[in-house]
């Protein structure tokens, strides 16, 4: 298993706190923890701060996909998925929209199409290098066979 898989598995994701307008936050250290406090009309809230988990699972998936022209920025659902079962068919089709690119994906040794195998596709593909400094935030389904790879900036 993967280091970043291991990360996601055995660390869970911090819980998100969304704020209103007229909150208020502020940082600070309790016994060597970041935190951030929150002030808002609910009282005071106190949330250990996740910049580290999330600084953490970016030099992961930096480290299992170096060659990538885009960032692989996927919910961490996604990222547990990476080596299960993406789809059973023979083979799919990843478009774009801003570039109009379009690239086939096939099983390998009758063996189900991986989201890692989808990555790398993409990673190794040179209409890729168009999304240098973008980032990959989703895959849509169309129908059975068509994805669209959703990139944001």
């Amino acid at each position: 298993m993967s280091k970043l898989l291991s990360f996601l598995r055995e660390t869970p994701e911090p819980e998100r706190f969304q704020t209103e307008v007229g909150d208020s936050r502020y940082s600070t250290k309790i016994n060597g923890i970041d935190y951030d406090i929150y002030t808002s009309k609910k009282g005071v809230i106190t949330k250990k701060k996740c910049s580290n988990y999330y600084d953490t699972v970016i030099k992961l998936i930096k480290k299992e996909f170096p060659d990538s022209p885009f960032h692989v920025s996927l919910s961490t659902n996604d990222l547990l998925q990476l080596d299960e079962p993406f789809t059973n068919e023979n083979y799919i089709i990843i478009i774009t929209k801003r570039y109009q690119c379009q690239v086939l994906i096939e099983r390998l040794d009758n063996t189900p199409i991986t989201l890692r195998q989808i990555l790398n596709k993409l990673i190794n593909t040179t209409e890729y290098n168009a999304y240098t400094g973008h980032f990959l935030e989703y895959f849509e389904k169309n129908n059975n066979i068509q994805y669209t790879a959703c990139f944001g900036n």
